[in-house]
Parts: structure tokens; sequence; C-alpha cells
């Protein structure tokens, strides 16, 4: 059996996401990334059949690896690719080797709702700004 700190480094951190984030379908349009950058790494990100009852997502942090339900909606998978980014921010800065996995799922669904409650403020003026400095 693998000791606690070799647990953490595989384990998958598995999305239960209440869905709630991104209430407007504008927010974000389009298919998800491949890959995303998470406090300077590089994580891929892919579309998978997860069997798993209720498993909208999982990360592995030891492999950099971001996995979304295939069976989701556009929003669901948006909703969820912010979920395990907050996975990937415990596992990247070494939080997540210290923390239960209960604690851990309680700080990524405050981080989920605080971000949604920033994008429901800002959303729409920084894609504004984003797409301006482009220009």
């Amino acid at each position: 059996m693998p000791d606690q700190n070799t647990k953490k480094a595989i384990e998958k951190t598995q999305s239960k996401s209440d869905g709630s984030l991104l209430h407007s379908p504008s927010t974000f349009k389009g298919v998800l990334p491949n890959e995303i950058q998470v406090l300077g790494r590089t994580f891929r990100v892919e579309m998978a059949d997860l069997n798993e009852d209720d498993v909208l997502g999982d990360t592995i942090g030891l492999y950099r690896r971001i996995r979304i339900s295939k069976d989701l909606t556009k929003k669901q998978q948006w909703t969820t690719l912010v979920h395990e980014w907050a996975h990937a921010v415990l596992y990247v800065n070494g939080v997540s080797s210290v923390l239960s996995d209960h604690v851990e799922e309680i700080i990524v669904q405050t981080f989920e709702h605080a971000i949604e409650e920033l994008l429901e403020q800002v959303g729409p003026q920084l894609l504004q700004q984003i797409e301006g400095d482009d220009q």
C-alpha cells in the first residue's frame, strides 16, 4: 500500500461540481483548450469517457493531466475545467499533499464559486479588454 505522499501524488481528484459556474452561456464559447497553464506548468486537457457515477472530471497532478467527461454540456465542461484547474493549483503549489480529500474539495468548491462571482461581475468587461488588447 502506498504511503500518504505517494497516494496524494497519483490520486485522481474527482470533480463533483454542482455545475453552477458560468451562468451566462456567452461567458465562454467553443471547445475547451487542449492544454492550460497552472502556475507555469502545462496540464493537458482531455475529453474522456468517465464511467464513475457523479464524476464530471478528474485531475492527475503527477501526470499533469485534467480529464473532462465527454457527456457534459459545453457549460458543464467549462465549469468542470475551472473546478479541476483549482485542484491542479493545489497540487502544483504542494498544498494538496497536506490536505485531506474532504478539505481539498471544500477549498476547490469555494474557489469555483468565488470565480463564478468574479466572472459575473467583471467577465464581459474582462473579455472586452482582452480582445481590445489584441488589436
